[in-house]
């Protein structure tokens, strides 16, 4: 065991470090059982490191020798001590080309083992629906715009091809902001309607849902609670000359004023 420690140092480091990751967080071990791996296959290259590293050092030589011919002028002294300080230590090249490998080995291994399925592009659906950006596994998934055979258009957040998250769709002149779950306008919103209606607040499939503010396009508004759509709950009514009803309101209908 102490002989195969003192001849294999880093594998044995490096076996310990993970195992005891592992323990800790079993998760790390789709990340780091790799290295393992990495440090024998760099231990059989090093050989081959070590003659590109040898390479290197006579070139460095070599560029020495040919700066000395140039006189020693300012530039040529920087790069001549630059060059004296390489060949003292080139071992240097050498561990920095095997970092360089195993650097490499570890990318590429990782990108052949779990591929990214995530990309954009363009999809177009029957009835002339169409679909521009993010895509995952092939579906819309993350930042996207739908445009509807009817011209409705979404922009937005999407999630397994649904509507999700924020965005922005505008449909016969309407237009709602806000939070979507589903491919339904649900959480919190404002709508802007084409016959001056707006309401902002909370909304569930579309309807206002909630607590929220309604105007009407004649300047009436209405404060309080909602359900599927309507008035229903306590709530403050103001209408456009100012005059304010206070109550408790059911289907849209006031049946208690305080």
């Amino acid at each position: 065991m102490k002989k195969f420690y003192k001849e294999n140092k880093a594998l044995s480091l490096s076996l310990i470090i993970c195992a005891g990751l592992v323990l800790l967080y079993p998760w790390v071990l789709i990340f780091i059982w790799p290295i393992p791996f990495v440090i024998v296959l760099l231990k059989k290259l090093s050989p081959r490191i070590d003659k590109w590293g040898t390479k290197v050092d006579k070139i460095i030589q070599s560029t020495s020798k040919k700066i000395d011919s140039f006189g020693e002028d300012k530039v040529s002294k920087r790069i001549k001590a630059t060059s004296n300080k390489l060949e003292k230590k080139p071992s240097l090249v050498k561990d920095f080309a095997k970092i360089a490998v195993g650097l490499v080995i570890l990318v590429v291994g990782f990108n052949l083992l779990f591929p990214s399925n995530e990309t954009s592009g363009t999809k177009i659906y029957e009835g002339g629906r169409k679909y521009v950006g993010e895509l995952k596994n092939d579906k819309p998934h993350g930042q996207g715009t739908f445009t509807m055979s009817d011209g409705s258009k979404y922009v937005g957040e999407f999630k397994d091809a649904k509507f999700d998250g924020q965005g922005t769709i505008t449909y016969d002149g309407n237009k709602y902001v806000g939070e979507f779950k589903d491919s339904q306008a649900t959480g919190y919103g404002t709508f802007t309607m084409a016959n001056g209606i707006k309401y902002v607040g909370e909304v569930k499939d579309y309807k206002f849902h909630g607590k929220g503010t309604f105007t009407s396009a004649n300047g009436d508004k209405y404060v309080g609670d909602f359900y599927n759509g309507l008035r229903h709950g306590q709530g403050t009514f103001t209408s456009s000359d100012g005059q304010t009803t206070r109550g408790i309101w059911e289907n849209n209908n006031l049946v208690k004023q305080y």
